[in-house]
């Protein structure tokens, strides 16, 4: 199969890239980190690179693992997509596909998604107008969780069940031209789950308790090691199906009545806290996966 070459889209000193480079390391493999905001694409280029980010020429990779694709423009977040899609029709296996990407990086795109396949996930409403978002707080019974449609790790996520701290907050909103996002509030005793997936199974769940009814780990959630039930388990996997991904993060949310809903599905998925919990390296689990797709694949070309 001779040497493959691999890189990492995002910054050297983070977590997850470190810990994907000392996966692909173990197996062999050097791979570079690479800025996603570096990134430079030519058309009719007269033998120089189509594609390159750091001296790099990406179109010359076996494959590219995406672990940042930060915020910016509109143009900005459009041309770094499209160069995704660039390198897949140049052959490059991206972890995970553009498409895949497009589809999760969206709170509301994903949960439009999951809904038209017929899960459950929290009554939301989206708009651009504070007498509509005032309308939506009432619709969704005066209790409801305020979020950026583009972010993580619960930054930015208000709960509101106050008519005059709900008009404050969405005139705050709305004269920086925000979306409003609104989700009812379902009460959860301040637990949510996350469920990984890797190649369409379930490596590992962890359960996160929150301190108030935030429960991601960057908020400084613990984290504790489940086996999810049956229900739980096929709940994930129906979401995953959605979304024909190398890799997930799917969250899910108890309420204290039974009822299971979906959160969300993370396209770009953490896992130091799921490592933490289950002692599973979803890196290593995720590297196998693709290198032993790579060798099938020259197997079959044989």
């Amino acid at each position: 199969m001779g040497t493959l070459r691999a890189a990492i889209l995002g910054r050297g000193d983070g977590w997850h890239v470190r810990s994907l480079h000392d996966s692909l390391a173990r197996r062999g493999i050097e791979a570079a980190y690479l800025p996603s905001t570096r990134i430079v694409s030519r058309c009719a280029p007269s033998g120089t690179p189509l594609i390159e980010s750091g001296g790099i020429e990406l179109g010359s990779l076996d494959m590219l693992f995406v672990r940042s694709l930060p915020g910016g423009s509109l143009e900005q977040v459009i041309y770094r997509v499209d160069a995704l899609h660039r390198l897949q029709d140049l052959g490059v296996r991206v972890i995970n596909s553009a498409a895949v990407i497009e589809r999760t990086v969206d709170k509301l795109f994903t949960l439009c998604l999951l809904e038209k396949a017929g899960l459950p996930v929290p009554a939301t409403v989206a708009c651009e107008k504070l007498d509509q978002a005032m309308e939506a707080f009432e619709e969704l019974g005066g209790d409801v969780v305020v979020k950026p449609i583009f972010g993580s790790e619960g930054r930015g996520m208000i709960r509101v069940s106050d008519t005059d701290l709900a008009y404050r907050v969405f005139s705050a909103l709305e004269q920086q031209h925000y979306i409003f996002y609104l989700q009812e509030f379902l009460p959860h005793a301040n637990r949510d789950y996350r469920l990984f997936i890797v190649d369409g199974k379930v490596i590992g769940a962890m359960r996160r308790t929150g301190r108030n009814w935030k429960s991601n780990v960057a908020q400084g959630a613990q984290v504790a090691q489940v086996e999810p039930d049956r229900a739980m388990k096929a709940l994930a996997l129906e979401a995953a199906g959605v979304f024909d991904a190398d890799y997930l993060g799917v969250d899910l949310l108890r309420t204290v009545d039974g009822r299971n809903f979906l959160l969300e599905v993370n396209g770009i998925p953490g896992w130091r806290g799921f490592q933490k919990a289950t002692g599973i390296d979803a890196g290593d689990v995720l590297v196998d996966h693709i290198l032993g797709e790579i060798s099938r694949k020259a197997v079959g070309r044989v």
